[in-house]
């Protein structure tokens, strides 16, 4: 006989006592949704050295598809000319990813699921953020909070 109602999974106050706290396990991912705003997570924070170097906070990576304006761009340029070490022509690259993002900024959810395409490989557990510009970006569901 299945319970309904007060199961763990439907109820999850049925697990703690009554007038305690409950901890939710560190492993799981939050729920997204269309329209959220979020920000990505900090892969690195800001560093400062006593020698005077310092380093920028760096977020997690985010990426699109490579445009038709770019890919023209790229053929166009020195850097498509020629053959790669192995002797071979070389290849475009398929993604565009975005650099100097900082963990304040925020994006809008445009989709929350998605499976996304980077270089050659099918990356599942994604999601589609949309910039303050409007550029559409994949990036890791697990690196957005």
């Amino acid at each position: 006989m299945k319970m309904r109602g007060n199961s763990p999974t439907h109820n999850p106050e049925a697990l703690a006592p009554k007038g305690e706290l409950m901890s939710l396990n560190v492993g799981t991912t939050a729920t997204f949704h269309k329209g959220m705003v979020v920000k990505v997570k900090a892969e690195r924070e800001a560093v400062s050295y006593a020698n005077g170097n310092s380093y920028p906070a760096r977020c997690y990576e985010m990426w699109r598809k490579t445009t038709a304006e770019e890919l023209q761009a790229w053929r166009d340029s020195d850097a498509s000319k020629g053959m790669d070490c192995a002797g071979e022509t070389k290849l475009h690259s398929g993604t565009t990813y975005r650099q100097g993002t900082t963990p304040d900024e925020v994006f809008k959810i445009v989709r929350a699921r998605v499976k996304a395409r980077q270089g050659w490989n099918d990356i599942a557990g994604c999601a589609v953020v949309e910039d303050a510009d409007g550029t559409q970006w994949f990036v890791k569901r697990s690196h957005i909070h």
